[in-house]
């Protein structure tokens, strides 16, 4: 149930927890973020810009951005987190040039505090990745591979064993118009790929993934709304609405069968900051 659990969270690519960006192992406490603008004006902000921003749908020159996820129900038309308690963290840092440093992942399931993944990328003076690492834990230890196009944007981010090179999990990234068009997690023995749709202002709307196998598959839909921006037009709040169809497939008689499950939905908070 607890790895179910944990490719769920992978899969709508949301997990992580809040740390210090300095440093390579996570803290245990949280550090309290604020959206302020510490020394650029707001013009000087928007202006500036990098591929590993748009990776992740923010602009200004940031140094950290921690999303936080939390299950939610509707009450007429408003989505309300069921909890003070987020279930799950992301947390990414970036150096001064916007290029990702570190991407820090927990769940919690349980009331157990999961390490999905712990990342830290270094590099030179010129701006090349020259090393990259994934600390689970002193004894769980993996490299890290990065990829970029030729536009500068992030195709592949994959953690590897260190004795095989044999890739344990990763990310894989397709662009189209300077936004990310598909979207796939893969692990040992499974790979989930999102199409992505988004509205005349670029923003994310929609996410859709299917699988099928020889007996049954499943259909997953995101729906993306937006509550909250700060003063550069960063999102702060949405809400997600999960839909998803379980399709059993009948072999003899070539029958397709498809039972929609009820929507759940989350609310994800982001809280940024600014160089």
């Amino acid at each position: 149930m607890k790895k179910s659990y944990i490719r769920i969270l992978l899969a709508l690519s949301f997990i992580s927890v809040l740390s210090s960006c300095g440093g390579n192992k996570p803290h245990n406490n949280d550090t309290i973020l604020s959206d302020t603008i510490a020394s650029e004006t707001a013009e000087e902000q928007i202006m500036f810009e990098s591929p590993d921003l748009r990776w992740k749908d923010l602009c200004g020159h940031i140094k950290q951005c921690v999303t936080k996820r939390f299950s939610a129900f509707k009450r007429d038309s408003v989505y309300v987190a069921k909890s003070v308690d987020p279930e799950s963290y992301d947390t990414i840092c970036f150096n001064s040039k916007g290029q990702v440093e570190r991407i820090v992942m927990r769940a919690n399931y349980n009331d157990e505090d999961l390490l999905i993944q712990n990342t830290t990328l270094v590099y030179d003076d010129n701006g090349e990745c020259v090393e990259g690492y994934d600390m689970l834990s002193q004894d769980e230890v993996f490299n890290v591979s990065l990829s970029r196009n030729e536009d500068g944007y992030i195709t592949k981010i994959l953690r590897l064993r260190t004795d095989d090179d044999v890739v344990v999990f990763g990310d894989e990234v397709e662009w189209k118009d300077n936004r990310i068009s598909k979207y796939t997690y893969i692990e040992y023995d499974m790979s989930s790929t999102w199409q992505r749709r988004y509205d005349e202002q670029g923003k994310l709307i929609e996410e859709q993934t299917t699988y099928v196998s020889v007996e049954e598959g499943g259909e997953n839909k995101l729906k993306y709304g937006y509550v909250a921006v700060d003063s550069l037009g960063n999102w702060t709040e949405r809400y997600i609405i999960n839909e998803y169809v379980n399709i059993d497939y009948n072999v003899e008689t070539g029958r397709e069968t498809r039972m929609t499950q009820p929507p759940t939905y989350f609310v994800e908070r982001r809280e940024i900051v600014y160089f």
